[in-house]
């Protein structure tokens, strides 16, 4: 018997929204299986209603049903931050005697751009929905961004206003395909103060005079500082470098101090995760500060030694060691157990330092490291003179895990 699922994108939640593809598969199902909201209101009599969203309820549905036609109800489209793609795998590998097809809808940045005659083609996309990612970098560039996950709102609104950019203009989208959905448009310091339910969606367009508009290559001065070590900014541009931060990528910072290493992984890493390992109470407030000034809801601090701070994390796609407290074959083993082909920078002020990162990537099963030394000149005002002042030099340190265990 042939059987058939389609994954339904309901648009806003109404008829009005969906495409004939999918009023057509909605209206020749038996059984329905799909969020409260959406099953009720888009059901007729005489279809099985199944409320779930979680894939494992999915999986229940589909090994007891009997229906020859079943429907998969997700909000706005299939493919746009949709439970849509985790169905679509469950299902790929049902029997032979299932037909898959999915029907695009219409997403909640799309409509809300119709509504308020804008476009979004250009807008990076961030969302605070389960989610931490950093939209710092799109406010540097001044380039437009949409937030979805209307819970922290409020707060970002309020960060634009405290970074300078209060002017910037916003569109704020709620309740979309509901009686209560509404639609405002205002500047940043205008809204501040709205109340906004949580299914929300803000669009952003930066404007105004903020005086931290770089997202990589940060002033020292830029970040607070008390008397904890920071990572110079020409050292950090060549760390930078040498890590190659992707936008998803999952980092470590290990030895953290003020974070400066950390805030600049967090901004490029802007769909990932970063994690600032430190134990030192002193950095760990500078840690803190200097997130909330960079927007770094995408950095966890985390309290506490390597490598047994690391046992609990994510496993990492990069890693940057500034501190190693004497344990680097230590952490270096833990890393690559972790992530068999890591890739990791080391920073070494002292050539005991040096020689112990050699000799434990080594020891670990990394490849032959890239080291490369700065000496970085600063210059300094002597009366009418201008002079060069060195600083400490720095070896940065680069390896691969070789794969295979340690």
């Amino acid at each position: 018997m042939s059987r058939e699922i389609s994954i339904i994108g309901c648009g806003m939640g109404s008829k009005e929204s969906m495409t004939e593809k999918a009023l057509e598969s909605l209206r020749t199902a038996q059984l329905l299986f799909g969020p409260e909201r959406l099953v009720k209101t888009l059901g007729r009599e005489g279809q099985r209603i199944c409320c779930g969203y979680r894939t494992q309820e999915l999986r229940s549905v589909i090994e007891t049903a009997k229906e020859e036609k079943i429907a998969v109800l997700v909000s706005g489209d299939s493919g746009f931050y949709s439970a849509a793609p985790a169905y679509a795998n469950l299902l790929a590998g049902l029997p032979e005697q299932f037909t898959l097809r999915i029907c695009p809808g219409v997403s909640s940045l799309s409509y809300l751009a119709a509504r308020t005659a804008q476009s979004w083609g250009d807008a990076q996309i961030y969302s605070l929905h389960g989610r931490a990612q950093n939209y710092y970098a799109s406010l540097c560039a001044g380039e437009k961004f949409a937030l979805l996950g209307g819970e922290g709102f409020a707060e970002v609104l309020k960060e634009l206003c405290t970074l300078g950019f209060g002017e910037s203009m916003v569109w704020i989208g709620e309740c979309f395909g509901s009686p209560e959905e509404k639609v405002r448009c205002g500047s940043a310091e205008e809204l501040a103060d709205t109340a906004m339910d949580p299914l929300s969606l803000l669009l952003v367009q930066p404007k105004g005079n903020g005086k931290i508009l770089r997202s990589c290559g940060i002033a020292d001065d830029d970040f607070i500082r008390g008397d904890v070590p920071i990572t110079k900014s020409e050292v950090r541009a060549v760390t930078m470098s040498r890590l190659a931060v992707g936008h998803r990528d999952v980092v470590y910072d290990i030895g953290a101090g003020t974070g400066s290493v950390s805030v600049e992984c967090s901004i490029a890493a802007a769909y990932g995760e970063v994690y600032a390992i430190e134990k030192e109470k002193k950095a760990l407030e500078l840690l803190q500060k200097n997130k909330n000034r960079f927007l770094c809801r995408n950095l966890q601090i985390v309290a506490g030694t390597a490598p047994e701070a690391l046992a609990e994390l994510p496993n990492p796609d990069k890693a940057f060691i500034g501190g190693s407290g004497g344990k680097m074959k230590d952490i270096l083993k833990c890393l690559k157990q972790k992530n068999p082909v890591i890739h990791v920078v080391i920073n070494a002020a002292a050539l005991e330092t040096l020689q112990e990162s050699i000799k434990a990537l080594k020891e670990t099963g990394f490849t032959e490291p890239e080291i490369s030394q700065l000496c970085v000149s600063r210059s300094v005002t002597r009366g009418r003179y201008h002079m060069m002042e060195g600083l400490n030099p720095v070896y940065v340190i680069t390896a691969e895990g070789k794969g295979g265990e340690v």
